[in-house]
């Protein structure tokens, strides 16, 4: 059902399809570098730290004067039959605030700032450490994968080899059908 395929539809699988060996199996550290270059919980993991030594950065700017400038030039032409008038402007207006002393807020938003990035860079470890073992976990489980297909593949040629047996056995009259039988099933089961 889940690979889109009728329920009554047969499914033939072969041998060839699967194998021992993988001719290039991946080393550990490439796998990681991969999952730490494309896992989105880590870019986003990135993403916040950054933002959190941003916030610390901005915190800061308050210990600094906020200057505001604006510039406006203009041409106006005012005719009248009498009179003709051409004014050529421009100014430049600004504004410029200092806050000296607001008792320690400023102090307290940089540390609050700094204290949501240290809380960051501890979530840092655990965000590391449950990738890596999510790889790790992934890589043992395909090597266990592998040595088992082996195994299995050793115990359907048994398998086969006694039901053979078995067989010939029931053929030349030596043998039971149930003999037969249950070297089928081991043989299915296999």
């Amino acid at each position: 059902n889940a690979l889109g395929r009728k329920l009554g539809e047969e499914v033939s699988i072969d041998d060839l399809q699967y194998s021992t060996t993988i001719d290039k199996f991946p080393i550990y550290e490439d796998l990681l570098r991969t999952a730490f270059a494309n896992r989105p919980d880590w870019m986003q993991f990135l993403l916040s730290k950054k933002m959190g030594e941003e916030n610390v950065a901005l915190a800061k700017t308050a210990y600094f004067p906020t200057v505001v400038a604006s510039g406006k030039i203009g041409n106006q032409s005012t005719e009248y039959p009498a009179y003709k008038s051409e004014i050529n402007s421009w100014s430049v207006p600004g504004a410029a605030s200092w806050t000296i002393f607001d008792g320690v807020g400023i102090q307290n938003r940089i540390n609050e700032a700094a204290a949501n990035l240290e809380a960051q860079k501890a979530a840092e470890e655990a965000t590391k450490n449950g990738i890596e073992l999510e790889v790790r976990d992934s890589y043992f489980n395909l090597k266990s994968a592998l040595d088992t297909i082996g195994s299995n593949k050793k115990a359907v040629e048994s398998a086969e080899e006694n039901y053979k047996v078995s067989d010939l056995r029931y053929n030349s009259g030596v043998g039971t059908n149930l003999e037969v039988i249950d070297a089928q099933v081991a043989l299915t089961s296999a």
